[in-house]
């Protein structure tokens, strides 16, 4: 929702809005709801990961003049000071490699593969999800 309203962009607008119009209604019935009926939520959620993703990989850093809050301009070029650094890009890599050792780790899970004992209890991290 913040992407959508700071960078007035539709395809957050369209992610936010198909995302709040499949979760809003859960909290409207007044009896009790199984949440695996929200399923239809997860490629909203996923779509809302990358696009975020992909907006952090291209961000850039933008000087600002400390007593006004304007763009800073660089002395040499003339032109506004905005690195040409993607400071965030490492992140995106990183958690991008982190979601898919996760999703390797759990393939056996996923497709009921046979695996080692201590493999399991590793994948197990609570004691419920048994």
């Amino acid at each position: 929702m913040v992407a959508w309203r700071r960078l007035r962009d539709w395809r957050a607008a369209f992610i936010t809005i198909a995302f709040f119009g499949q979760y809003l209604p859960w909290f409207l019935p007044g009896r009790p709801t199984f949440f695996f009926y929200v399923l239809p939520l997860v490629p909203f959620m996923v779509l809302a990961v990358v696009y975020l993703m992909r907006e952090a990989s291209d961000a850039t850093i933008v000087v600002r003049e400390a007593d006004t809050g304007e763009v800073a301009i660089n002395p040499s070029t003339g032109e506004p000071a905005v690195s040409r650094a993607h400071v965030y890009r490492p992140f995106v890599v990183a958690y991008v490699i982190a979601v898919v050792v996760v999703f390797a780790w759990f393939w056996p899970i996923l497709t009921a593969g046979r695996m080692s004992d201590l493999h399991l209890r590793t994948i197990v991290w609570f004691r419920w999800w048994i």
